[in-house]
């Protein structure tokens, strides 16, 4: 029974996504990552529109889904480096005029490591130097985007601020959330 809802479920969204005029124009974005506001962080990105809701053709805003990928560099002083990807899929409101909103959560793969000397005790009462020791993690993200269109046309750039709650795990061996500040351009 699940399996059929399932591929009832996926039947009816591609025939929803078939019957939207969406404009395949993919965005690119470059914004600073700051974890816990601070830590300087860099995150790459592209966005891309999977079907519109309401109006297609409305020239003064677009509310679309849309899916995202993204990758995170960011550096947590006498802590970790961290490196990750996440993919994102969310709902997007641009306006020509007044604010542009973004709900978005995703789902992604980090990977921390440890930027000082870290020392690992062997047999024999050995004692070795390790270089780029780190660990794997499990990284979740929910963010709301508040942005600014930089032009006359609903496909113009877009500047963009993102206050994004991650929850990383395993963190030690618990979990933790994290709050990052996301202050980017989004551009085609």
């Amino acid at each position: 029974m699940k399996y059929r809802l399932l591929v009832l479920l996926v039947i009816l969204v591609v025939w929803e996504v078939r019957s939207q005029n969406v404009s395949k124009q993919l965005f690119f974005s470059i914004s600073y990552f700051g974890i816990l506001g601070t830590h300087p962080g860099v995150k790459l990105g592209i966005q891309y529109p999977a079907f519109n809701l309401g109006d297609a053709n409305s020239k003064t805003s677009v509310h679309q889904m849309i899916g995202a990928t993204n990758m995170i560099f960011y550096f947590h002083r006498r802590n970790q480096l961290g490196l990750g990807i996440n993919f994102e899929i969310g709902y997007r409101n641009r306006r020509v005029q007044g604010v542009s909103t973004e709900l978005m959560a995703g789902l992604g793969y980090l990977r921390t490591f440890l930027p000082n000397k870290v020392y690992k005790f062997q047999g024999d009462d050995q004692i070795v130097q390790r270089r780029y020791l780190g660990a794997n993690h499990l990284l979740k993200s929910i963010s709301l985007g508040f942005g600014s269109i930089s032009g006359q046309h609903i496909d113009s750039d877009l500047w963009l601020i993102r206050p994004t709650l991650l929850q990383i795990k395993p963190y030690n061996i618990k979990k933790t959330l994290n709050f990052a500040l996301d202050v980017g351009y989004q551009f085609k």
